[in-house]
């Protein structure tokens, strides 16, 4: 759990926050602005060391190397061994004791042959210890009271270009004496910027007058860039210990933001002659930022980026730092203001020892983190640790060497590479909370952000190493041969060619060389960007390219699954978004894709069960015109935007809408552009035919399914029928169904052959098609069940009628007829349910009869009333007597004109074929035959099928 702060007046908190935020600000960029107006001469004075001034070169023995302790700024803290004084040094000691003018000189070597005297080269930046003859001394020395030595002159600055030299005793300016170098800095600064002033100087014992025209310092760029990186700060924390101050580790991190931030922003400091106010309100602020921001930070790391257990262990980290951040502010301040010199560099100071604290406090506690916590602080720990270790180590290396400037900061090159360093640890700091969650900040930048800064950053690099290249040409010297060229020959010359010559020769040379690298910084340019919108996905879009890959992608699939895939496949390619999917159209039909971008499986499904059917009525409304969700339905909109869907883009065909693809945000998180809408319009077109071609393919393979499936049923219901004749002792049986459809519902069967009994069946179901056909089969089933018992031809039709009628649709029903043979006695019983009669022919007449016992179609009433309408026929037969058993599909046969074959036309033809001994297969395919020449080509409206059966 996050730890927060308590009971604390949140609202007056967040101000006092925001106000001393913006206190920091002001003063940061007052400090910038004093040291950007200030008119300087570009160079660096100081209180005289003493009044004594060397004028002679005087010979003596080399006096004794020691340390010497904090003198001013920029003179050494070793002093060396020298032979000999020369004009221009300035006496710091004589015999260990600072004298402040010849008379007190004279005195201290009254009697006294020989003297050790110590002297500041400020030239050559050297302290010297010479041991010299005392008389000889005394006569080389005069008093430079009211006078500033220079220590430091700024290359290329003012006084640098007016003559100015390290070690120049400076008497006058513009011919106004002064007290010391605070007065001297004040009459400096008076005067008008662009203006000559004169300096009245002292060089080597002999005075000098040099013109200075004095420049506005302007902002150097260490200062600028120092000044940037603190105020980054400074805003960061304000924001943050404002905005989150009811969390420990945002308000402590924010508060150290400010005030390390305020002590980097003001490293440049201007100097000390300024209003007494502003001085005073500078140093006090400074003080206590450069060491509570360090005691604040340190605090922060308590809680951040989680509680640190090693830390908080040690109760006497933070209260230690507090205590001597609080101790080392009263000391700087008090230093600072009473000592004699300008030492602001002591603010500073106390910023190195609460750094050198806060190391020592931390050590090893990050090792009491969890391993999640231990991944998350690594960023932090490390760049911080390698911007404190810096920071000491210059500090380290200026004690070291003895060598402290004003600021305690180093050279320019070394701030730069400090203030790059404070802001490395800073965007580390915000990175590491945006990526984490942490504080309850979400930092992250959006990707097209992103990518327009790192573009702009990769632009400005190459313009910047052009421009350098380019002002490296201007001063090149090129190196070229003795070559002179004329119209006849290539000449190499022992001597140098003449200056014009060779000034065209190097422009011709640098022409060329500008052209070339001119160009290769193009292609660099132009390979970066190229390379950045790869990354950052901000490619154009290439219309060959997209109907070439959607071409290769799509070509092979031909089910709306593949096409799905391949749809998504070319969006991801060449325009990559977070999420995308599709649903396809016919109808009311909608097919979800199963593949998508950025859904989980389920999540998908979810979403289409959820809001695809609205979506879609939606587009429908709207002709099929691409829709943004921030305009759709309320109701839609937010379900859209639960699932992350910015637009809705259809996919249409022939006026009709066959499929909608939904598209989520663009990875490079830009807002979508008319050449985004023209790709998708691009591969919607094409996607369009074969959306439709990949729901006639469906179609067409559902119905070869269908066919296939009707085959299969056909082949197995034919060969369920009974495939060959059986074999009875004194019966010829043959018969044949044709189904209409693929599936019948006629049946027929025999049952029993053995001992000359023989049961031929033959039915009819309701209807037609596959239903007709799965209560064929199921009559078979329970027919040939029941005819096991044994039961007599009443009881099994009773029987049967039971079990069929449970399960079968009341407007369906089965007509059957059976015949029970008796070949051997040369009787048949006949049962009837509602089906066509029985015909004979009789071989002794020759006629046919009819038999139509009573009977209902099986599955039409309940048992008893079935039981009471079922009527057994006994009959005999002779030998040469035929039946013929039909189904109303050969009686009911028509032609184009409805007319039926009828019962009379097939009673006439079984009459000529038994007359004529047909044989019982001639028979059945005659009366096939027969009926299908009356349909005269019509397709065939009924199963048909026809039995014969002759005695023998």
């Amino acid at each position: 759990m996050t730890p927060t702060t308590t009971s604390r007046p949140r609202a007056l908190l967040r101000v006092a926050v925001a106000a001393l935020g913006v206190w920091l600000a002001v003063v940061a960029a007052l400090n910038l602005f004093i040291v950007g107006r200030a008119a300087t001469d570009e160079n660096v004075f100081i209180d005289p060391l003493s009044y004594l001034y060397v004028v002679e070169h005087v010979e003596g023995q080399l006096g004794t190397p020691r340390s010497l302790g904090p003198q001013a700024p920029f003179v050494p803290r070793q002093a060396d061994a020298g032979d000999a004084i020369a004009p221009g040094d300035v006496v710091m000691e004589i015999e260990g004791e600072r004298l402040l003018g010849p008379a007190e000189a004279r005195a201290r070597v009254a009697g006294k042959p020989t003297v050790e005297v110590l002297v500041f080269r400020a030239r050559k930046d050297q302290v010297l210890s010479v041991v010299l003859p005392a008389p000889a001394l005394i006569d080389a020395l005069r008093s430079i009271d009211k006078t500033v030595l220079v220590v430091q002159v700024t290359p290329g600055g003012a006084s640098d270009r007016a003559g100015m030299l390290p070690g120049d005793i400076i008497t006058r300016i513009n011919g106004e004496g002064f007290s010391g170098a605070l007065d001297a800095d004040r009459i400096m600064r008076t005067s008008q910027v662009g203006r000559v002033s004169a300096y009245d100087v002292l060089r080597d014992g002999e005075s000098v007058t040099l013109e200075v025209r004095l420049s506005a310092f302007g902002i150097g760029i260490a200062a600028l860039i120092l000044f940037l990186v603190g105020g980054l700060y400074i805003v960061s924390g304000t924001l943050l210990a404002t905005f989150r101050a009811h969390i420990k580790a945002a308000y402590y991190l924010g508060l150290g933001w400010m005030g390390m931030g305020f002590t980097i922003a003001v490293l440049t400091r201007p100097r000390r002659t300024l209003p007494t106010w502003y001085v005073l309100t500078s140093d006090v602020t400074l003080a206590i930022c450069a060491t509570l921001g360090v005691a604040f930070w340190l605090h922060s790391m308590k809680y951040f980026p989680r509680e640190r257990p090693g830390l908080v262990a040690r109760r006497w980290a933070i209260f230690g730092a507090y205590a001597l951040a609080l101790a080392l502010a009263g000391a700087s301040l008090a230093i600072t203001w009473t000592a004699p010199f300008n030492i602001d560099f002591l603010f500073y100071r106390g910023t190195v020892i609460m750094l050198a604290y806060a190391t020592v406090a931390t050590m090893r506690t990050r090792r009491t983190y969890s391993a999640e916590d231990r991944q998350i602080s690594r960023a932090t720990s490390a760049m911080t640790g390698i911007a404190v270790g810096f920071t000491l180590a210059t500090v380290a290396v200026s004690l070291l060497v003895r060598r402290p400037n004003a600021a305690g900061i180093g050279a320019p090159i070394i701030q730069i590479f400090r203030a790059l360093l404070y802001l490395g640890v800073l965007v580390v700091h915000l990175l590491v909370i945006g990526r984490y969650r942490l504080l309850e900040l979400d930092l992250r930048i959006r990707r097209n952000v992103q990518y327009l800064l790192v573009s702009s950053a990769w632009t400005t690099l190459i313009v910047g190493a052009g421009l350098l290249f380019w002002w490296w040409m201007m001063h090149l010297q090129l190196p070229l041969p003795n070559i002179r060229l004329t119209s006849d020959a290539l000449e190499v010359l022992p001597t140098p060619v003449d200056a014009s010559r060779r000034a065209v020769i190097e422009k011709g040379v640098l022409i060329a060389a500008a052209v070339v690298f001119a160009y290769g910084f193009r292609a660099l340019l132009k390979r970066g960007h190229r390379f950045l919108a790869e990354q950052y996905y901000q490619e154009g879009y290439d219309y060959r390219r997209a109907t070439r890959e959607f071409s290769e992608v799509m070509g092979p699939r031909m089910d709306l699954d593949g096409l799905a895939d391949g749809l998504l496949t070319v969006i991801d390619r060449l325009m990559p978004v977070k999420r995308a999917g599709v649903v396809f159209v016919q109808g009311d039909r909608l097919v979800s894709s199963k593949r998508s971008i950025g859904f989980d499986t389920s999540e998908w499904d979810v979403f289409c069960t959820g809001c695809v059917e609205d979506a879609v009525g939606v587009l429908r409304a709207s002709r099929g015109a691409e829709m943004d969700t921030e305009y759709a339905p309320p109701r839609l909109r937010l379900a859209l935007r639960r699932a992350q869907i910015h637009h809705l883009y259809p996919i249409g065909g022939h006026n009709e809408l066959r499929g909608v693809v939904f598209i989520g945000e663009k990875l490079s998180e830009a807002a979508y552009t008319a050449d985004d809408f023209a790709f998708l319009g691009v591969i919607a077109g094409q996607a369009a035919l074969l959306v439709e071609n990949a729901f006639l393919y469906e179609n067409l393979a559902a119905q070869e399914r269908v066919r296939q499936e009707l085959a299969i049923a056909r082949r197995i219901q034919l060969e369920s029928l009974p495939q060959r004749p059986p074999r009875v002792q004194g019966l010829e049986v043959y018969g044949v169904s044709v189904p209409a459809q693929e599936v019948g519902g006629d049946y027929f069967d025999y049952l029993d052959g053995n001992d000359g009994h023989l049961a031929v069946m033959i039915g009819d179901v309701s209807g037609k098609g596959t239903s007709a056909a799965l209560y064929m089969s199921k009559l078979q089933g329970i027919v040939r069940s029941l005819h096991g018992f044994d039961l007599a031809p009443k009881q099994l039709f009773v029987r049967t009628n039971d079990l069929l009628g449970r399960d079968m649709e009341r407007r369906s029903f089965v007509t059957v007829l059976g015949a029970f043979f008796d070949s051997r006695a040369r009787t048949l019983t006949v049962a009837r349910g509602g089906h066509l009669p029985l015909y004979q022919w009789v071989a002794a007449t020759g006629a046919v009869r009819r038999w139509l016992p009573r009977g209902l179609g099986l599955g039409l009433t309940a048992s008893e009333l079935f039981t009471s309408e079922l009527e057994e026929l006994p009959l005999t037969y002779a030998q040469g007597d035929v039946f013929l058993f039909v189904t109303d599909g050969i009686t009911e046969a028509h032609g184009m004109d409805r007319e039926e074959f009828g019962e009379a036309r097939l009673i006439t033809l079984f009459t000529t074929l038994a007359t004529t001994r047909t044989p019982v297969s001639g028979i059945v395919s005659a009366v096939n035959a027969a009926a299908a020449e009356h349909a005269a080509g019509a397709p065939q409206a009924d199963d048909q099928t026809v039995i014969a059966v002759r005695a023998v």
